[in-house]
C-alpha cells in the first residue's frame, strides 16, 4: 500500500483511516470527503491504515502500543507530497491517529494536519496533537473551503455545517479500499459496505451521546427511493450485497418506511441483501418480520435504562421469532431469570451467575407456542427434570394470549375482553400465566406472552 502511494498520480490531499476499525469495513466518512472533494475538483488519495494493523474494534490502544502502530503505518510514505492529511477519527482512533500526526510532523513539517470528528463522539480538540486544523460535526458542508484555505487558494475555513438533505450527499467512494484490500492479500475478510439511511437520532435517552449533543444534531432521513438506489449502486458497483447500516441507532421512521420499500424492491428484482444494523428504540412483532423480510440478520441493540422491561423482553422474543439474530447487554441479572431461556442472552455475563447460566442454557426451543382455529398450544421444555410440558388454551383464554404476543396494558386488555370477562376474572387469567412463567409482568400493568410463535408444523405435538 505504501508503495502504491507513492507510485500513483500525484494528489494533494490524504485521507486517513486509522485504526482500531473494522477491517471488513471501508470508511463511510472518508468514501464521503474524498467523493466531495473530487466532485469539487481536489484530487485525493485514501489510505485505508486499518487494514494493517487493527486492534479489535471498540479498543482504545494505550500510548506505547499506538505508538508501536504509528511506525508501522507511517513508514514507506513519502508524506512530503501531500499538503493535507485528513484523519477522521473516533474517540477510539484518537491515540494511533495522533501518534501518525506526530511522525508526520516530523517527516514533512510544511504538511497540514487535519482531524475530524462527529458530533457526540467524545472527541475533545485538546487531545488532538498536532493539528493545524480541527473539524467538529458534519464535514461534508464545510470540507472543500477547508482544504481550499489550507492549499492557499483563498478563503476561510468553513464552519461545519449540518447537511440539510442527507439524500444529497453523493456515493461514498470505497474504490481505494478495494484496492488496498487486494494489494495485501486479505482474503480472510468478507468485505461489507456500510450504508447511511439516516442521521441524528430522537430516542430522547439521557445516555445517548447524539441526543445529548451541544449544539444539538437534528434528526435527518434519507427518502425510501434515496436509500434504495444508494444500495443498489454500491451493490451493483462493488458487486457485494451485505451492507452495515451505521445509523447510531435504526429509527422506528426508517422501520416504518424505508424496510417496506427495500423489501419491495428486492421481491421485484430477486435480490438477496443482508444487512446489519444497530438498534436504539424497541421493536414490535410486525416490525421484526419487516427486518427479516428486508434481510436484516444481525442487530446490535443498543437498549438504555436498567433491568429487564416488557420492552426489552418484547425486542428479544420479536427478533427471535423473526429469526434475527441479536447482541445486547444487561450489566446485572435482578431476581430469577430462568423464564427466559429460551430468549438470547446478553453478551456481558462476567461476574453475574444468573447470565452466565442464561448462555449456557439458551435455546429457542424450549418455550413455543402454535395457534390454531381457537386455540394455542404452548410447549414448555424450561424445567429439564419435568421434560416436556403441553398446555392448551381455547376460546376466550387463547384470544387474550394472542392479543398479548406484543406488550399490552391492563387497560388495553380491559377495551379488548371487558364484554366477555370482569376485570376480576381477566387479571385473575393473567396472573396464572405469570404463576406459570407464560406471561411477563413489569410495573403491575404491561403484561407480554413469553412463548416463541412458531408454525404447527415446526412444533412437536402430542394429544
Amino acid at each position: 500500500m505504501n508503495r502504491e502511494l507513492n507510485q500513483r498520480e500525484p494528489a494533494r490531499v490524504l485521507l486517513v483511516h486509522t485504526p482500531p476499525a473494522d477491517p471488513g469495513l471501508p470508511g463511510l466518512t472518508c468514501g464521503l470527503l474524498q467523493a466531495v472533494l473530487e466532485s469539487a475538483g481536489i484530487p485525493c488519495d485514501a489510505y485505508c491504515a486499518h487494514l494493517l494493523a487493527s486492534p479489535l474494534p471498540g479498543s482504545r490502544p494505550a500510548e506505547a502500543k499506538a505508538e508501536e502502530l504509528s511506525s508501522g503505518l507511517c513508514a514507506g510514505i513519502d508524506w512530503r507530497r501531500y499538503e493535507v492529511v485528513w484523519f477522521p477519527v473516533t474517540l477510539e482512533q484518537v491515540t494511533v491517529a495522533t501518534a501518525m500526526a506526530r511522525r508526520i510532523r516530523e517527516q514533512a513539517p510544511a504538511t497540514a494536519i487535519v482531524f475530524s470528528s462527529a458530533p457526540g463522539s467524545g472527541v475533545t480538540r485538546e487531545s488532538l496533537v498536532p493539528a493545524d486544523l480541527v473539524v467538529t460535526g458534519e464535514v461534508e458542508v464545510a470540507a472543500v473551503s477547508c482544504i481550499r484555505s489550507l492549499l492557499g487558494a483563498g478563503g476561510v475555513p468553513g464552519h461545519p455545517e449540518v447537511v440539510a438533505d442527507v439524500g444529497s450527499l453523493p456515493l461514498p467512494q470505497y474504490e481505494p479500499y478495494f484496492q488496498q484490500l487486494a494489494a495485501h492479500g486479505r482474503h480472510d475478510l468478507k468485505p461489507v459496505l456500510p450504508v447511511e439511511m439516516a442521521r441524528g437520532c430522537r430516542c430522547g435517552a439521557g445516555d445517548c451521546p447524539v441526543c445529548a449533543a451541544v449544539p444539538p444534531v437534528p434528526f435527518r432521513m434519507k427518502t425510501p427511493q434515496q436509500v434504495v438506489a444508494e444500495v443498489t449502486a454500491l451493490a451493483r458497483h462493488h458487486r457485494i450485497t451485505t451492507f452495515r447500516i451505521v445509523d447510531i441507532g435504526l429509527d422506528p421512521g426508517v422501520v416504518e418506511s424505508v424496510l417496506p420499500e427495500l423489501i419491495r424492491v428486492q421481491w421485484q428484482n430477486q435480490y438477496q441483501f443482508q444487512f446489519a444494523c444497530t438498534l436504539a428504540a424497541p421493536v414490535s412483532q410486525r416490525q421484526a418480520r419487516h427486518f427479516r423480510q428486508a434481510g436484516v440478520t444481525q442487530v446490535q441493540w443498543r437498549r438504555t435504562g436498567p433491568g429487564l422491561t416488557a420492552a426489552c423482553v418484547q425486542t428479544l422474543k420479536a427478533l427471535a421469532e423473526a429469526g434475527v439474530e441479536v447482541g445486547w447487554n444487561l450489566p446485572a441479572a435482578d431476581g430469577d431469570v430462568s423464564a427466559l431461556h429460551h430468549l438470547p442472552p446478553p453478551q456481558a455475563e462476567r461476574g453475574h451467575p444468573a447470565l452466565a447460566a442464561w448462555r449456557q442454557a439458551y435455546s429457542p426451543g424450549l418455550l413455543t407456542c402454535s395457534a390454531g382455529p381457537g386455540f394455542v398450544r404452548i410447549t414448555d421444555r424450561r424445567l429439564p427434570d419435568r421434560g416436556k410440558t403441553l398446555i392448551t388454551l381455547v376460546g376466550l383464554q387463547a384470544e387474550i394470549f394472542r392479543f398479548c404476543a406484543d406488550t399490552r396494558t391492563f387497560t388495553q386488555i380491559a377495551a379488548q375482553f371487558g364484554t366477555r370477562a370482569s376485570p376480576g376474572e381477566l387479571r385473575q387469567f393473567l396472573t396464572r400465566l405469570m404463576a406459570h412463567r407464560l406471561m411477563f409482568g413489569s410495573g403491575g400493568d404491561q403484561y407480554l406472552t413469553l412463548p416463541l410463535q412458531r408454525r404447527l408444523e415446526e412444533v412437536e405435538v402430542h394429544a
